[in-house]
């Protein structure tokens, strides 16, 4: 009988607490408005890259979105060695890579706006780090994402 009058109360008791490990604010999905920042290479949609490097645009503010992403294809001009390098610098100190193996390549690169030195006043600057090869970028698109 005490067993079962524990068992009922410990029932009771529990039914009223909260047990739920997740806030009631974070049931749901979360949503985010992407938005294109920067579309093209300027005044062209194809750009020849090499050490030299190419500046896109003056400077961009990168501050106010979450997170980045930064779409481009790559086509190899020579077919030198088994890869080519490509760097995408953005801001002072924060640098992205990626190889293209294949004579053309679609690249998808992340970057959050807290790993960038200065997202507030940042360049992006592409350009291949061996010297000799020149690789022609295009359909580049800089996309933020910002949270609701």
């Amino acid at each position: 009988m005490i067993r079962n009058l524990v068992i009922c109360s410990t029932i009771l008791f529990l039914a009223g607490c909260d047990l739920s490990t997740i806030s009631p604010g974070a049931i749901g999905p979360v949503t985010t408005e992407p938005f294109v920042i920067i579309r093209g290479f300027g005044e062209t949609d194809t750009v020849t890259v090499g050490t030299e490097g190419f500046r896109v645009g003056w400077y961009y503010d990168f501050s106010g979105y979450d997170s980045l992403r930064i779409n481009f294809s790559a086509k190899r001009l020579a077919p030198g060695p088994a890869f080519d390098h490509i760097l995408v610098k953005i801001g002072p100190a924060c640098g992205l890579s990626d190889s293209l193996f294949a004579p053309q390549k679609d690249f998808s690169l992340f970057v959050k706006p807290s790993d960038i030195a200065k997202p507030h006043f940042a360049a992006l600057t592409f350009f291949v780090p061996d010297a000799g090869v020149r690789v022609v970028l295009s359909q580049l698109r800089v996309i933020g994402w910002t949270s609701q």
